[in-house]
């Protein structure tokens, strides 16, 4: 170890910081950007070996001496990624003076009070590791994270060792298919409830697939091949849909029993299955609840695992812990109705799941291009063998997470409820009175979907994309174009999230804030919809 006395700490913690000041968004792109915590070494190269730090320490002080914007984009894949100032949802990296700070449903841009949160965790520990020159175990990165992600999602603090730190969502969906192979040693039929309303990557990843070009910690990749150690061969997908021919919402009972006659297929083959159930869709859907899984865990308990895919986080502490109780596992993101930044995300396994990751004595090796050891509790550390230590980016994303939602827990529980309702009855009311626009029936309290339709009709998702990108560029982040039916007509979605009603109680005028915000998202909305109409 070099000598702490060769470089003065403060001197050197100087010396990081002003060599990083001048980083700003254009540097993603200058850089030919890879979101890897590897090569985030470029963003200080040279400047750590001024600061005279061990080689184990290069890479973290290398992240963490990047600006705060861009450490927010380690260890994501290219969804995140900028081209000319938007990733791939049209969206900024951050808007520190946002027109309507709504819940996109998709991947919410933080804020300045997120980007100041950050900042100050990233140069507190910027500091500890200049100052003492100790490396930080992956175990002790994790720790603060998980305990405070545990306790957002009311679990006791010692229940964190359930907790699986993760990206995305649809990187879940791979790990939890990782583990049902490992851990059973035989085929997994993945049955996946409502596929068309959960992600555009969630078939892929449910069946050991890549879903993106690049990925959080291993670089280039191609869409559709074979994670390494995963595959066709050992997972096989069906999909359930929750919509009928005509985009209508089918009845609970007719989804169950399909999902029920794939399950008793599969099981009838001696195949391991797994139960993709959704706890609030893009639109507000839900599919088998903790009944069911009760039920039908009850009847299989060694061949038959549930994940509950609640990544719109448009739940509640007592569901997340039913659907526990019941044996199923739990996917949650910061990035939705929390409003952290987009992807961080967290599998919550339920005892059964645990204790099958606990028996694989390793995982696929593709599971590396995604997780970091630090992702892991500590009783599953060793399967983690040649992994990055810890996804600096993927902490800094939970941490405007955890830090929006003890703001929003500050509004007492009747002033949630009171604007949520304000804000979803205002918006969808002013959007009735818009030409060419027609809001869905509500199904969940929180979300307003809505159609637009041109002069040939209703605008299916590539058109409405077009909309949906306007309205980001004016500062209107609304949930990107969902198919009702595939290939035919598709909703946008507004939707009330805890960055709405934070900023509201940051003013003096609560209500009038929210109503000022309504109005400028429909006038947007009409102003968007009248120019689409003009130009088709």
């Amino acid at each position: 170890m070099t000598p702490r006395d060769e470089t003065p700490p403060a001197a050197a913690l100087g010396e990081l910081v002003a060599r990083c000041a001048d980083h700003d968004l254009a540097t993603v792109e200058s850089f030919g950007w890879q979101p890897t915590l590897a090569r985030g070494q470029h963003v200080a190269q040279g400047v750590a070996g001024a600061a005279a730090l061990p080689h184990d320490l290069v890479a973290a002080v290398s992240a963490l001496a990047t600006s705060t914007d861009l450490l927010l984009l380690l260890g994501s894949d290219d969804r995140v990624v900028p081209h000319a100032g938007r990733n791939s949802y049209g969206f900024p990296i951050c808007d520190r003076q946002p027109v309507a700070l709504l819940s996109s449903c998709t991947a919410s841009p933080p804020g300045a009070a997120d980007l100041v949160a950050v900042d100050t965790w990233r140069r507190g520990l910027l500091d500890r590791l200049v100052v003492t020159h100790r490396s930080i175990a992956p175990g002790e990165w994790r720790a603060p994270i998980a305990t405070a992600i545990a306790e957002l999602v009311g679990l006791p603090p010692d229940q964190d060792r359930r907790l699986v730190l993760i990206p995305s969502g649809t990187d879940a969906e791979a790990l939890a298919a990782a583990i049902a192979v490992y851990s059973h040693g035989r085929q997994v039929v993945n049955v996946v409830v409502g596929a068309i309303e959960t992600g555009s990557g969630t078939v892929r990843a449910a069946g050991g697939l890549r879903t993106t070009a690049t990925t959080p910690l291993r670089g280039e990749a191609r869409v559709g091949d074979p994670l390494d150690g995963l595959g066709p061969d050992l997972i096989r997908v069906v999909t359930v849909d929750v919509r009928d021919a005509r985009g209508r919402a089918r009845r609970p009972f007719d989804v169950e029993a399909e999902v029920e006659a794939h399950v008793e297929a599969a099981l009838s083959d001696g195949a391991t299955v797994l139960v993709h159930a959704l706890d609030c869709s893009k639109t507000g859907l839900s599919y088998l609840n903790a009944d069911w899984v009760a039920t039908w865990r009850g009847r299989h308990p060694s061949a038959l695992r549930v994940l509950v895919d609640s990544a719109q986080a448009r739940t509640t502490r007592e569901r997340i812990q039913g659907f526990l109780a019941a044996g199923a596992s739990v996917i949650v993101t910061g990035s939705k109705a929390i409003c952290g930044a987009p992807f961080a995300g967290v599998l919550m396994l339920d005892d059964a799941f645990l204790a099958d990751a606990e028996s694989c004595d390793r995982l696929p090796a593709g599971l590396a291009s995604m997780l970091s050891t630090a992702d892991l509790p500590e009783q599953l550390s060793g399967l983690a063998a040649g992994w990055e230590p810890v996804n600096l980016g993927l902490l800094a994303r939970w941490q405007t997470a955890i830090v929006q939602h003890s703001r929003y827990l500050t509004i007492p529980v009747a002033d949630r409820v009171g604007w949520r309702e304000l804000v979803v009855t205002r918006l969808a009311n002013g959007l009735r009175e818009v030409g060419g626009v027609d809001v869905l029936p509500p199904i969940e309290s929180s979300i307003v979907s809505f159609t637009v339709s041109g002069a040939a009709g209703p605008l299916g998702r590539e058109p409405l994309g077009h909309v949906h990108r306007a309205l980001a560029d004016v500062g209107i982040y609304l949930g990107q174009p969902t198919e009702l039916v595939s290939d035919g007509q598709a909703v946008l979605r507004a939707a009330v999230g805890a960055a709405t009603l934070t900023a509201a109680a940051d003013t003096g005028d609560p209500v009038a804030a929210l109503d000022s915000m309504v109005s400028a998202t429909v006038a947007a909305i009409r102003d968007q919809v009248q120019t689409y109409s003009r130009v088709t």
